[in-house]
């Protein structure tokens, strides 16, 4: 008897970032900006050196207001003008610490925040990165007790599995991720009053 369903070559989150960037038919629509020389090219047709990445960037920017609404995704150069502002490295993967730096912008920051491997290293290629792009490093707080794993982790999990620790109460807000920026200020601003706050980018 053969499987009806037979398995998808692809992982389960590999699929869901497929369909987060496809239509409700599943199809694809790209705005595809990516293409330097031709951009520079048709922007500077006698002259394509001439083309400034100022002007570069606000084309691709004129182009996704313009289209947006009727694409499911751009496909947009990194190095010019296309990078995120802070990227966030919350794994503790070297190899995710590593591609962080491909996708922040020029004078963009990476924020450290997953726990690395005593042991792991980086190619030079990223301190060229780093270098080259001016790239912010900066460091969060390591919440855990030297050497590795700390007992921090132990004696949570511990209390989690005991029933010593209320996970429910540990959360105060739950809220699209829309609303993070006004979040956020409020949290600034002292004027609310909060413990754990999930935010749900699909709501």
């Amino acid at each position: 008897m053969t499987d009806p369903s037979p398995a998808s070559p692809y992982r389960l989150g590999t699929r869901r970032g497929l369909e987060a960037c496809a239509s409700p038919r599943g199809t694809y629509a790209v705005l595809a900006l990516d293409h330097r020389q031709n951009l520079r090219k048709e922007l500077h047709p006698e002259s394509p050196e001439a083309t400034t990445y100022d002007e570069m960037v606000a084309f691709k920017r004129a182009v996704i207001r313009a289209l947006a609404q009727h694409a499911t995704g751009s496909l947009l150069d990194p190095e010019i003008g296309a990078g995120v502002d802070v990227a966030l490295e919350a794994s503790g993967s070297p190899a995710a610490l590593a591609q962080v730096v491909d996708v922040t912008r020029p004078r963009g920051t990476v924020v450290l925040g997953g726990n690395q491997p005593p042991d792991g290293s980086l190619p030079m290629t990223f301190v060229e990165a780093l270098m080259r792009r001016e790239l912010t490093l900066t460091g969060c707080f390591m919440s855990y007790s030297a050497p590795w794993p700390g007992h921090e982790w132990t004696d949570s999990l511990a209390a989690v599995l005991d029933g010593g620790l209320d996970m429910p109460a540990m959360i105060s807000h739950r809220t699209p991720l829309s609303a993070a920026p006004a979040l956020f200020a409020e949290v600034a601003a002292h004027r609310l009053a909060h413990r754990k706050i999930v935010f749900d980018p699909t709501a």
